[in-house]
C-alpha cells in the first residue's frame, strides 16, 4: 500500500510547531493520512489548541483546518466515550491495525506507538514508502488506490491505450486500420475493478481520459459505436461513466502516461492501467504536488472551456454512460478533427 492510516492524539498539540509539522507531514502526496478517530477528532484538535495556542496562532487555526480536510481518513471504527483516546486505540489496532499511532507520553510498544516529540522522517513507521511495485492484477491495483478514492471527491483514470485493438488490413500495397468489436479483456478487468472500488467508497461517477491518434480519429464513429456497445455491459446500475478522448498538439507534449489522479492527490502507474499476465508487476508511485497540479490540469474538463488554446491537448470529445436514471449513451464530439 502506498497510503497509510496514522491515529493522531489531540493532545499532542501542545505547541504550533508540532501542530505544523504533523499537518504538514501528512496528505496524499506524503503517503500519510490522518484518521479521523473519532468521528469529532477535529473538534478535540481544536480544543487542545484553543487551550496551548496563542491569540495569533488560533486565527490561523480555522485555516489550517479547512486545509487539513483533504487529509483525514474516515475510519469508521468503534468509539468507547468511557475510554481515553489511547485506550481506544489500542483496542482498535488489534482489530485493524493503524500504520502507527502518535502519542504524548510512551506507552511501552515503540514499533506503533511513537512518541510525537521524537518523531522524525526516517523514523519507521512514520517513514513510508512513496513507491512500490505490485502484481499487474485488477484487484490488486484497485487496493493500491483504495484509501485514494475513500479520500477525494473526483476519479479520473488516465491511460491512453484503452480502447479497442486494431489490426492492420492490406490489399496489395494498400494497407489500414480495422478495429475489433471489442475492448480488451485486459482493460475491462480493471476497469471493473477500479469501479467496484469506487462504489466502496460511496463515488458514483468516473472520468476515463484517453487519446486519439490519426488512425483513430480517422475511424471515430466506429470506436464510440464500440464502446457504446462494450461499456454498459460494465457500468453498473447508478453509476455515471464519462470517457474524454483527447488529442496531442503538433510538436507539443505527449500523451503517454498513464496516472489515477483525483482532487487530492495521484499515483502513476508505470506499466499501464490494463490487468497483466499471471506474474506481471507494475511500479506505483505517489505523485508530488507540482506534478499532479500539471497533470490534473492537462485533462481537467471542468477548466478547459476557459482556455482551450493554453491547454496541453485538445478536447475531441466524451461518452458519458449512465445507468441513472435509465441507461444511455450519449457521444458528443468537439470541434472539427
Amino acid at each position: 500500500m502506498l497510503l497509510h492510516e496514522f491515529a493522531i492524539d489531540p493532545e499532542i498539540f501542545t505547541d504550533w510547531c508540532t501542530f505544523r509539522y504533523f499537518i504538514d507531514q501528512c496528505g496524499v502526496h506524503h503517503g500519510r493520512l490522518i484518521s479521523r478517530f473519532p468521528s469529532d477528532w477535529e473538534k478535540l484538535v481544536r480544543e487542545s489548541c484553543d487551550r496551548n495556542f496563542t491569540t495569533m496562532q488560533r486565527r490561523s487555526l480555522e485555516e489550517r483546518l479547512i486545509q487539513m480536510r483533504s487529509k483525514l481518513l474516515k475510519s469508521g471504527r468503534d468509539y468507547n466515550r468511557e475510554k481515553t483516546w489511547v485506550e481506544n486505540t489500542k483496542s482498535q489496532h488489534e482489530v485493524r491495525p493503524f500504520r502507527a499511532v502518535i502519542v504524548k507520553a510512551n506507552q511501552g510498544n515503540p514499533t506503533v506507538f511513537l512518541v510525537a516529540e521524537s518523531v522524525h522522517e526516517q523514523m519507521k513507521p512514520w517513514a513510508v514508502p512513496r513507491e512500490i511495485r505490485i502484481p499487474r492484477r485488477a484487484n490488486e491495483m484497485a487496493e493500491c488506490v483504495s484509501m485514494l478514492f475513500q479520500v477525494s471527491k473526483r476519479i479520473l483514470l488516465v491511460d491512453p491505450y484503452f480502447k479497442p485493438k486494431r489490426k492492420t488490413e492490406r490489399n496489395g500495397e494498400n494497407s489500414w486500420f480495422s478495429y475489433q468489436d471489442t475492448i480488451p479483456y485486459q482493460f475491462k478487468e480493471s476497469l471493473k475493478a477500479f469501479i467496484e472500488e469506487a462504489r466502496e467508497r460511496k463515488k458514483s461517477k468516473m472520468e476515463y481520459h484517453i487519446c486519439f491518434d490519426n488512425d483513430d480519429k480517422e475511424n471515430k464513429e466506429r470506436i464510440a459505436e464500440i464502446f457504446c456497445e462494450q461499456l454498459p455491459q460494465i457500468i453498473p446500475t447508478d453509476f455515471e461513466f464519462t470517457l474524454v478522448i483527447w488529442k496531442a498538439h503538433v510538436h507539443g507534449k505527449a500523451f503517454h502516461a498513464r496516472y489515477v489522479l483525483t482532487d487530492t492527490g495521484g499515483m502513476r502507474f508505470e506499466y499501464g492501467l490494463d490487468e497483466g499476465r499471471k506474474g506481471q508487476q507494475t511500479d506505483v508511485s505517489l505523485l508530488d504536488p507540482s506534478v499532479h497540479k500539471e497533470a490534473l490540469s492537462d485533462v481537467d474538463l471542468e477548466t478547459y472551456d476557459e482556455d482551450p488554446a493554453k491547454k496541453s491537448f485538445e478536447l475531441v470529445g466524451t461518452i458519458l454512460i449512465s445507468r441513472q436514471p435509465t441507461d444511455r449513451c450519449k457521444v458528443s464530439w468537439t470541434g472539427e478533427i
